[in-house]
């Protein structure tokens, strides 16, 4: 993805996750908001792939 696509997504979809809107629909489904960049991300559901993974192998 080039860099400038990659910004923009990221500026934005951190903007609107810190909306009042965005929280109160959150909080409405019982969840938190934990934000994390690209790399934070993908090391994060890389660590549950490999939890279930355990956990379906035992």
């Amino acid at each position: 993805m080039p860099d400038e696509i990659y910004t923009y997504l990221h500026d934005h979809l951190k903007k609107a996750m810190e909306t009042d809107t965005f929280r109160s629909l959150v909080a409405r489904g019982n969840f938190e908001v934990n934000y994390m960049d690209g790399p934070a991300f993908g090391k994060a559901m890389q660590g549950m792939s490999n939890a279930i993974a355990s956990a379906l192998n035992k």
